[in-house]
C-alpha cells in the first residue's frame, strides 16, 4: 500500500511526455512556417534577379507580360530548388538543428544517439535533400509522420536524425538521471530505498 502511494506521488510530480498528436501538429506547423519563409525568400530572389537582368543584360520591356512571365517562371523554378535546399542546410548546420519554424514551435533536430553534439554538414545536407524530395512529390512523403508510431519522416530516415520538442528533451534528460547515486551516497535514507524498490 505504501509503495502504491509513493508511485502515485512520483507520477504526479514527474511530467508526462506530450502525445504524439501534439508533436505531429508542432512539426507540421513548423514545416508550414518554413515553407512560407522559403516562398517569400524565393519571390524576393526571383524579383531581384529579373530586375537585374532587365536593367543590365536583356532590357526586357515590363509592358511585355509574356516575356516577363517566362523569365520570372524560369528563374523562380530554378531558384526554388537552390533556396529550398540552402535554407534547410544552413539553418540546420549553423543554427544547431533549428529552422525558423522549429524555433517558433520549440523543436530541434538531433543526431541519432548523440544529443550532445550539433548536426554535421553531411546530416544537415542529407536532411535538406530529404525535404527537397518531399517537395518534388507534393509533400506526400512528409505525411509518413502521421502513420508511423515513431513519427519519423523520410528526411529523418535519409539523414539518420530525429526531431524532439523542448519539453520532450527535458523529460528524457530527467529520466536518464539515475536515482541510484542518491542511494549510494545515503544508503541509510529510507525514502531513497523505497524509491529504488518501486522503480
Amino acid at each position: 500500500m505504501e509503495n502504491l502511494k509513493l508511485v502515485s506521488h512520483i507520477e504526479h510530480l514527474t511530467q508526462k511526455l506530450p502525445k504524439n498528436k501534439e508533436v505531429r501538429k508542432s512539426r507540421t506547423y513548423a514545416f508550414i512556417t518554413d515553407l512560407y519563409c522559403i516562398v517569400f525568400l524565393n519571390k524576393f530572389v526571383s524579383f531581384a534577379w529579373m530586375t537585374f537582368v532587365n536593367k543590365y543584360i536583356s532590357n526586357i520591356a515590363l509592358g511585355n507580360k509574356g516575356a516577363a512571365k517566362t523569365l520570372f517562371t524560369g528563374t523562380s523554378n530554378l531558384s526554388l530548388a537552390i533556396i529550398y535546399t540552402s535554407y534547410f542546410f544552413f539553418f540546420y548546420y549553423l543554427a544547431e538543428g533549428r529552422t525558423i519554424g522549429k524555433m517558433l514551435f520549440k523543436l530541434k533536430v538531433y543526431a541519432n544517439h548523440e544529443r550532445s553534439r550539433s548536426l554535421s554538414a553531411k546530416e544537415s545536407f542529407t536532411r535538406s535533400i530529404g525535404y527537397l524530395f518531399c517537395n518534388f512529390l507534393f509533400f506526400i512523403p512528409f505525411a509518413t509522420i502521421y502513420f508511423r508510431k515513431d513519427s519519423k519522416s523520410i528526411a529523418d530516415y535519409i539523414s539518420g536524425t530525429y526531431v524532439l520538442r523542448d519539453d520532450e528533451l527535458i523529460i528524457l534528460d530527467s529520466l536518464e538521471e539515475r536515482p541510484v547515486s542518491q542511494i549510494e551516497l545515503f544508503p541509510e535514507d529510507p525514502v531513497s530505498n523505497r524509491i529504488s524498490k518501486v522503480l
